[in-house]
């Protein structure tokens, strides 16, 4: 029962955080045909990018003569700035729009809604957390699997940084704002980077994308 809650209370927690915008420039119909001449960039959350690869390849398929091509991935925020400065004519936000955001010229199309699971290695025994336990392991309060019914083994956290979206959904579903994650957490930049490390690394803990769960099915245990 305790597994159901977490599982529910962070994916409703953070369903609209993680939407999946794309933001573009919208051109004039007499610009469109000169448009169609030159390359599509596209660049932006890492969370997002392995969606619109896919709708590119089906795009390709009905429109072969556009070419489209992905820059290196950045965040949300460099989405927006980006295209507003015409680096990117597509833009990647795995997030809702700020209210800044919203008076921009931009056009914004919502993709899909994503959740988000915390995971551990599957060298970890323990199946349930309380919200509480997630919060003080985050925390540094408890460091061993033992404290919470598992077997002896120093817990490893695994984080994400302060500016991404993913920490940002993390926060308000169970850390809050002000709390002070353990300097001894292994931050990694990207989801797949996450994603991989709680697979790899022993007594390890972190947080991911539903999404990436599903498509990539990597070895780990679902809390």
């Amino acid at each position: 029962m305790k597994r159901k809650l977490v599982n529910v209370a962070l994916t409703a927690s953070v369903v609209s955080v993680l939407s999946l915008c794309c933001a573009e420039k919208e051109l004039p119909p007499e610009k469109l045909s000169s448009a169609r001449e030159k390359p599509v960039f596209v660049s932006g959350s890492a969370a997002v990018i392995p969606l619109l690869k896919l709708l590119a390849d089906e795009f390709a398929k009905k429109e072969p003569e556009i070419e489209i091509v992905f820059l290196p991935d950045s965040h949300s925020d460099a989405a927006v700035t980006g295209t507003i400065e015409n680096q990117y004519d597509i833009g990647a936000l795995s997030r809702e729009r700020s209210l800044g955001e919203r008076e921009n010229p931009l056009r914004y199309l919502h993709l899909a809604r994503d959740g988000m699971v915390l995971a551990t290695n599957t060298s970890v025994t323990v199946s349930n957390l309380t919200s509480g336990q997630i919060r003080d392991i985050y925390a540094g309060k408890i460091r061993n699997w033992a404290e919470v019914g598992g077997a002896d083994g120093e817990i490893v956290v695994i984080d994400r940084p302060e500016r991404t979206s993913a920490k940002m959904a993390f926060r308000k579903a169970f850390l809050g704002e002000d709390m002070q994650v353990t300097p001894d957490a292994v931050v990694v930049e990207r989801p797949w980077q996450a994603i991989e490390s709680i697979e790899w690394v022993a007594n390890s803990i972190g947080y991911t994308s539903l999404g990436e769960i599903v498509s990539d099915n990597p070895q780990v245990n679902i809390l």
